[in-house]
């Protein structure tokens, strides 16, 4: 409501004056008339049902005029007259419900009157008056002007008004007649006008009580200031049976009963109020008998009274707050309740005029207050000739600091106000007179103080009930509802050290209540700046501990919520109660956490309304309010340092959080599910934002895209019973290193010293989308797009540093929902691709762009992850090339083509690497000494070992398995002398060989694979040591001519090198062997499966995997293509497909042993290799390194075309004794005119550990 300055009330009688105050009714001026603003009441009030009696009760409280008016020469403030109540209530009946508006008015008037809604300023008429000579005001609690919360406890007027219900008869209308038996409108015949009248009580005037020679010698003065004494006697004696019936008819039989614990003090305190002001009855007795009262006299009695109200007001008023609060709890218990309304009833019959229990406690707050009317009552009148006003004036004086300090010992006994009671505000507190003699700079100075103080008392009593309300309960529950294994580590993290900052609020309040009681009114800034230097070292430490403690705790909370429901009920029935005021357990939690920046605010203010009050006083007091402005700066200085060491923990904290967030919110398909090692404290979370997808120029999707400092998620969000889940679209699972650079190429040797690979590539074109689609019309509506690049500047405001709880929030920008801004994110491995993502405005875009270029740069730099590195052998002298067309350079003969293979060896104590071509073996030393060249002419070479104890060199080309002496090939002599000496092979088998491998077991034993029809044949030879050292068992060149020289085989027959020692076979077409461990196992690759064949033992075969039970898992398995398997443990096998791994036990079955047996990758993967505890996948454009007991990625290699041409991989070694040979394509030619005739070159690298 806005007050208005005079609502002038018309009074007949001229002890009556007019309204000088109106704190209800609203402003008039031109801009702003009355019947303006009761029109958008009326609007409002349209929707409230008038016949129930609290509606009107409302409505009028809101329309009553309440200014101060005048009787018998004493002002009381906020009050009305008689007719304006009925005047109020007339306006907002329905006319169309009630004809006779004026016996409505006064039957409500009278049933809000009996049920105390307001009262009689004198006290002394239980019927309400339709008249200008009686005031009524508002109790406290149903002031409509002052700051109140509303209170559960708060006895609001109940009932019917029949007269304004609606009659059930349709035809039935105001105005005309109803032939209704039981229409409302009837009972409007009932009403009189005189009822009111008949049963009033006249009140005993002076005139009464004075003889009538004694009135007409009384002067006029005299007779007024009688008048008044009268009054206050009157009021007095009113007042101490209030007090007898507050003690008889409610305490004592309370005590009696037992049915209340409560403390026995309260029953004390009335009991001594009554007692003092029953002497002080009998004090004013005994002066009015006197013939010859005078001023002088009262004066005296109530100066003796008002010392005596210091102690014993402000005593009861510090206990009054325990006892409301004590009450209101117990309004909770039925028994309790029911002999609360049997009191009520008892009293109804013995007094018309009754209170209810609540306001009869706060009967002795209300009298203290209307000394003060009845003082300035008599001071008014005009002084006596003597002089005598003295003492009065002290009276006055002493009753209001009397007021003033019980009204302080309530409000901190109160701490912060409770539902019901009122936000106080240091007006309240402060007589008029004490505002009246300070300047405006100061009262807004003292407010700031109060408001402080209360914020202090606010913040107390929230963290006090936190243990009560949460902590105990969830200790002593039955059946517990946090497991009790969990429990104390819950309640650590979600409260952590709230006792602590609870102690230090507390001692902070107690020095600041302290320096008010000593001080009030007005209280210096040293008193206010000296607490919280004193405390700043326990600010500093509880703060900087629970603010990042409670960013954390929010998020315990919820997701225990989540999956507890338990918990869930808890914390529901938790904010039922009355102490939580309806609150839930974040609100007390989140208390001290806004605290931090309204302390700088408060003291910020503080501060600067002390500088403007030093500069207006600059001749007197200048000095002390500098000094207090130094304290304000160190206390602000301390707020702000505080603040900037805990901003960076506090964003900490919610990275760690949404990390969590997002590592339970991410949904995986079955077939997709990947550790993204989100609570690892490595891991960041960079951005996240919505997108759309353009399936078709028709459609689009939207994406919750997450941003990690390792990953791009697109995820589709789905809210399901109000939890929302982020589902990860399987197909767009994006590693940042893996996003590929606007180039056409790769740099190699740029990826070999940087793993993480190039840049991110963005692409802008027009993206026309469907927009809209109208309803009726079935047609699109299409806009054209501007073509916009990543290059565009956008501006941005440097934001301050913030605490608070709330994200960062972008700038406003003016969007078109017709507008959408498109980017284009290419990636690699086997979900590679070309995404068109859109986003919403072109700031979102930049911020995409920017965040993206940073999330690959500080994977660039990030040096933590890198277990291998590559390095380039030869010193890239030794260049392999393959394309159409002749090469040119060292190379003078047809190029070697395309490395499938390679194998290092040692020959007369050099190191030598043989590298397989589709062109022939290469051979040369990887440190310069002996330059690569060409040693065997053959074709179509895939596999290559060295059999370094035998010096024997195998060779699976063009499906023949060829042996040859070891330093046949190292021979230092021309490569036309070599072709016609002894290069000639042993032929392992005349039959054409799919693949072969060697192992040391029980000696050297050989095992190659052919084919047979549908079946392969499995060989298992062992070398024959005597005839591979005979020199006769080589083939001259003059001895093979034809065919037999082009198969390396001459018409003698050689002597074998290798004897078969077993033949297995299977039905199934090998592609691939390889031992598995020292056990004698191999494993045998098919198209869809592993054969495990047992050399020792039977020659049965083992089918891996062995699928029955999971069929999800069989098809995907069915539709994957299987590289490699190793045994990793000795019951536990690792199978790798190219696109996942799984665990298996010896059955071929999912293993148990694990809760997760399933390591995705990102690529294409062509080949495995196990170094424990690494898995390394080979891709063609890339290596990714993976960590096998938590699947995640470690590290990636890029590149163009790579090859794994040597690994140790039959017998899985450790990363520090294992280097693994890489063939890769490069990016740029020695000879520039090799590169423009097509051909490609390839490099070798060895990939080795970091130490």
């Amino acid at each position: 409501m806005m007050p208005h300055d005079k609502l002038p009330t018309p009074s007949p009688d001229p002890e009556f004056g007019t309204s000088q105050e109106n704190r209800c009714a609203p402003e008039i001026n031109d801009h702003h008339p009355l019947h303006s603003y009761f029109h958008g009441v009326q609007v409002a009030e349209r929707f409230a049902d008038m016949a129930y009696l609290s509606n009107v009760a409302s409505v009028l409280r809101d329309r009553i005029p309440c200014g101060t008016h005048t009787k018998g020469y004493i002002h009381y403030p906020d009050s009305f007259t008689g007719r304006d109540v009925m005047t109020a209530i007339q306006s907002f009946i329905p006319r169309h419900l009630c004809n006779a508006p004026n016996l409505a008015a006064l039957q409500i008037s009278q049933s809000l009157y009996s049920q105390t809604l307001f009262r009689n300023l004198e006290w002394d008429n239980p019927l309400f008056q339709d008249s200008t000579q009686e005031l009524y005001a508002f109790l406290p609690e149903y002031r409509p002007y002052g700051k109140k919360l509303e209170s559960k406890h708060l006895q609001r007027p109940s009932g019917v008004i029949t007269i304004l219900t609606r009659c059930y008869f349709p035809s039935c209308e105001a105005e005309g007649r109803c032939y209704a038996p039981r229409c409302p409108r009837k009972d409007l015949a009932q009403l009189s006008n005189d009822s009111a009248e008949s049963d009033a009580v006249e009140p005993e005037e002076l005139e009464d009580i004075i003889p009538d020679d004694v009135l007409r010698s009384l002067s006029e003065n005299e007779l007024n200031r009688r008048r008044i004494i009268h009054k206050l006697i009157k009021n007095e004696e009113r007042y101490v049976r209030d007090l007898d019936i507050l003690s008889s008819a409610f305490l004592s039989l309370l005590y009696e009963a037992f049915m209340l614990p409560v403390d026995k003090s309260l029953l004390d305190h009335i009991v001594s109020l009554g007692n003092f002001h029953r002497r002080l009855l009998s004090a004013l007795y005994a002066r009015r008998r006197e013939d010859n009262s005078n001023l002088q006299s009262i004066g005296d009695i109530l100066l003796e009274a008002s010392c005596d109200f210091r102690s014993v007001y402000a005593a009861y008023l510090g206990f009054l707050p325990s006892a409301e609060e004590q009450a209101i709890h117990e309004m909770e218990n039925p028994d309790f309740r029911f002999f609360i309304e049997l009191c009520d009833r008892t009293i109804s019959k013995r007094l018309p005029l009754r209170l209810s229990f609540h306001q009869y406690l706060r009967r002795p707050m209300d009298h203290l207050e209307t000394y003060c009317l009845y003082l300035d009552a008599l001071l008014s009148l005009p002084p006596n000739p003597d002089g005598t006003d003295l003492r009065l004036r002290e009276a006055q004086t002493s009753l209001s600091t009397a007021l003033d300090t019980a009204m302080v010992c309530y409000f901190q006994a109160s701490g912060f106000p409770s539902r019901g009671r009122y936000l106080w505000d240091w007006d309240a507190l402060v007589s008029q007179s004490v505002k009246e003699g300070i300047g405006k700079r100061e009262r807004l100075r003292q407010c700031i103080i109060f408001e402080l103080i209360n914020s202090e008392m606010y913040i107390v009593k929230a963290l006090g009930k936190i243990k009560n309300l949460y902590i105990t309960p969830l200790r002593t529950a039955n059946p517990p509802i946090i497991p009790p294994l969990c429990l104390d580590q819950f309640i650590k993290d979600v409260f952590g050290n709230y006792e602590q900052v609870l102690r230090y609020h507390s001692n902070i309040l107690s020095q600041l209540l302290e320096a008010q009681k000593r001080e009030h009114p007005l209280l210096d800034i040293s008193s206010i700046s000296a607490p919280y230097l004193s405390l700043s070292g326990a600010f500093r430490e509880a703060y900087m501990e629970y603010i990042p403690n409670h960013i954390h705790a929010k998020w315990k909370i919820e997701r225990e919520m989540d999956v507890n429901p338990s918990f869930r009920a808890f914390i529901e029935d938790r904010t039922r109660l009355l102490d939580a005021d309806r609150l839930c357990m974040g609100s007390f939690l989140g208390r001290p956490n806004g605290r931090l920046r309204k302390l700088g605010m408060m003291f910020g203010r503080f501060e600067e309304e002390t500088r403007g009050l030093e500069m207006e006083r600059e001749t007197t007091g200048s000095d002390e309010v500098s000094e207090g402005v130094t304290d304000l700066r160190k206390v602000l200085e301390i707020l702000r340092s505080v603040g900037k060491e805990i901003e960076p923990l506090v964003q900490a904290a919610k990275e760690k959080v949404e990390l969590e967030r997002c590592d339970v919110g991410l949904v995986f398909s079955r077939e997709g599910s990947v550790d993204f090692e989100l609570l690892n404290g490595k891991r960041r979370l960079l951005h996240q934002g919505k997108l759309f997808h353009a399936l078709t120029e028709w459609s689009r999707w939207m994406y919750h895209v997450v941003l990690f400092d390792h990953y791009l998620v697109m995820t589709r969000p789905k809210v399901k019973y109000g939890v929302t889940k982020y589902l990860v679209q399987y197909r767009v699972r994006l590693s940042l290193p893996h996003l590929h650079v606007g180039l056409r190429g790769s740099d190699i040797e740029g990826n070999a010293a940087d793993p993480t690979g190039p840049a991110l590539r963005q692409e802008f074109q027009p993206c026309p989308l469907l927009m809209q689609r109208n309803a009726h019309r079935h047609y699109p509506t299409w806009c054209k797009l501007p073509q916009i690049s990543f290059t565009q500047a956008v501006t941005t405001t440097a934001l301050p540093p913030d605490i608070s709880e709330d994200s960062h929030v972008p700038p406003d920008i003016n969007r078109d929902s017709h507008l959408v801004y498109p980017f284009t994110i290419q990636t690699r491995g086997s979900r590679g691709g070309s995404w068109r993502l859109c986003a919403a405005s072109l700031y979102e875009r930049e911020e995409w762009k920017r965040q993206l270029e940073e999330a690959v740069k500080l994977r660039r730099v990030r040096r933590e992850g890198r277990v291998f590195e590559m390095r380039m052998m030869f010193g890239g002298g030794a260049v392999f090339e393959h394309g159409q067309g002749q090469g040119k350079g060292e190379l003078d003969w047809a190029g070697p083509g395309r490395i499938s293979c390679s194998a290092p060896f040692d020959c007369y104590g050099q190191q030598f690497l043989a590298v397989g071509c589709a062109q022939g073996v290469w051979v040369g030393s990887p440190d310069g000494l002996f330059p690569m060249r060409r040693v065997l002419d053959v074709t179509t070479v895939k596999q290559c070992q060295v059999l370094q104890d035998l010096g024997v060199f195998l060779v699976l080309a063009d499906k023949s398995l060829l042996a040859y002496r070891l330093d046949v090939l190292v021979q230092p002599s021309s490569p036309t002398a070599l072709a016609q000496s002894h290069s000639y092979p042993q032929k392992v088998s005349l039959r054409e060989v799919q693949c072969f491998t060697s192992r040391i077991l029980e000696g050297r034993i050989v095992v190659y694979v052919t084919k047979k029809g549908r079946e392969s044949v499995v060989h298992v030879v062992e070398p024959v040591v005597d005839r591979i050292n005979e020199t006769s068992n080589v083939v001259t060149p003059k001895t093979a001519t034809g065919l037999s020289r082009i198969l390396g085989v001459g018409r003698t027959k050689p002597s074998q090198w290798f004897r078969i020692c077993k033949t297995f076979c299977g039905p199934f077409v090998a592609l691939d062997i390889q031992f598995l461990g020292l056990q004698g196992k191999i494993a045998i690759r098919s198209e869809r499966h592993f054969y495990i064949l047992d050399l020792t033992q039977s020659p049965k075969p083992v089918l891996m995997p062995q699928l029955t039970e999971d069929l999800a898992l069989a098809r995907r398995c069915a539709l994957a293509q299987p590289i490699a398997v190793f045994l990793y443990t000795e019951d536990e096998y690792l199978m790798c497909f190219d696109e996942f791994g799984i665990f298996l036990d010896q059955d071929g079955c999912p293993s148990q042993r694990r809760e997760r047996n399933i390591i995705e990758w990102e690529g294409a993967a062509k080949r495995a290799v196990l170094l424990l505890p690494y898995v390394i996948l080979f891709d063609n454009t890339f290596v990714e390194v993976r960590h096998l007991e938590t699947g995640g990625l470690v590290q990636v290699l890029t590149g163009v075309g790579i090859e794994c041409i040597w690994a140790e991989s039959d017998l899985p070694g450790r990363v520090s004794e294992t280097c693994i040979h890489l063939a890769i394509d490069a990016e740029w030619s020695m000879f520039e005119d090799v590169r423009l005739e097509g051909r490609i070159e390839q490099r070798i690298y060895e990939l080795l550990c970091i130490p």
